[in-house]
């Protein structure tokens, strides 16, 4: 008889895919001299063509307030993003743009080894159950069902 609930098998299930990309892109993030938070700044910026408001990061990074406004300014400190003097917009610079792009492709490589035998369907459908369980609102304050 298998007594694991769907709740303990949603966590084994997020647990180990965590872990799996953690150690997928954790050599090429150390080689690169970043973090997980610091390469999620650096690509989200680059997605906006180089430039965002640190709004839209907050928006777009997952992690409290803090967390990221100290982590932006450890990326200036490293001379890979600039912010403007109110603290309201960033910008890649060059050697920030070029060490994100560096990184993005073997990061890249890594996915597409562990999802690109997947029909596009089941890609669809994994990106939006994803989101979804992401963005459902809970009361319980552990997130799982009882």
């Amino acid at each position: 008889m298998n007594r694991l609930t769907d709740a303990d098998r949603m966590w084994r299930l997020l647990f180990q895919l965590t872990t799996l990309l953690e150690d997928g892109v954790a050599a090429t993030l150390s080689d690169a001299d970043l973090s997980v938070t610091e390469y999620m700044i650096l690509s989200s910026v680059d997605r906006e063509f180089g430039r965002c408001s640190l709004g839209l990061l907050r928006f777009s990074v997952p992690v409290p307030e803090n967390t990221l406004t100290a982590t932006v300014r450890a990326l200036q400190d490293k001379g890979l993003l600039l912010t403007d003097p109110d603290h309201q917009d960033c910008a890649l610079t060059l050697n920030g743009r070029d060490r994100t792009r560096s990184v993005q492709r073997p990061i890249r490589s890594f996915l597409a080894q562990r999802i690109g035998h997947l029909p596009d369907d089941e890609r669809r459908l994994f990106i939006a159950l994803a989101t979804r369980i992401r963005e459902t609102p809970t009361s319980n304050p552990g997130g799982l069902p009882p």
